[in-house]
């Protein structure tokens, strides 16, 4: 399992970079990519460097794909109270 995270802060050279590479090496078998990112940010990155659409090119490459609600303040704050309570 190769596990990439914050995609979205690359530079757009960078983010096309990561998507090749997981495009080459996908079918090795027992290979599995979980890779983290804001999609529209990588979408219009993207685009910038002249992919006709971004959306596009990430549904030709990622296979799976969940969208994780935005956590509020208020969340976030509880679930750290808790942790260092539990501590």
């Amino acid at each position: 399992m190769v596990i990439i995270d914050d995609i979205d802060r690359l530079t757009a050279a960078e983010i096309r970079q990561i998507f090749q590479l997981v495009k080459l090496s996908a079918r090795f078998p027992y290979v599995v990519y979980v890779l983290a990112f804001d999609r529209d940010a990588v979408a219009e990155a993207l685009s910038e460097l002249g992919v006709t659409s971004g959306e596009e090119y990430l549904e030709k490459i990622v296979q799976v794909s969940f969208d994780l609600p935005p956590i509020s303040e208020q969340t976030m704050t509880l679930m750290i109270s808790e942790t260092l309570r539990k501590a």
